[in-house]
């Protein structure tokens, strides 16, 4: 993981948090109904989030991702893969 995707993971977290803790006192201290209503509107709000990191990471994906064999026999395939061989030709048993 990249430091910059930590980064990112770390505040998400950091953020889920505090919700919850916020959600759970609206319950607590209100009533139900502004609860489910609060929590209908945040999880509307982390899923088009959601939405928009996924459509994200798949265009970052093919785009961005650099294809380099490891060595010696090596194989390293890019985007689409119809046959891969590997190994020395001559039939030498």
């Amino acid at each position: 993981m990249t430091g910059r995707a930590k980064v990112v993971v770390t505040a998400v977290a950091v953020l889920c948090g505090p919700t919850a803790v916020g959600l759970t006192v609206v319950a607590l201290t209100v009533n139900l109904d502004t609860a489910d209503r609060a929590a209908r509107v945040i999880g509307a709000i982390v899923g088009l989030a959601g939405l928009g990191v996924s459509l994200f990471s798949l265009h970052r994906t093919e785009a961005d991702s650099p294809v380099e064999s490891g060595g010696a026999r090596s194989v390293a395939a890019g985007h689409n893969i119809a046959h891969a061989d590997t190994g020395d030709k001559g039939g030498a048993a």
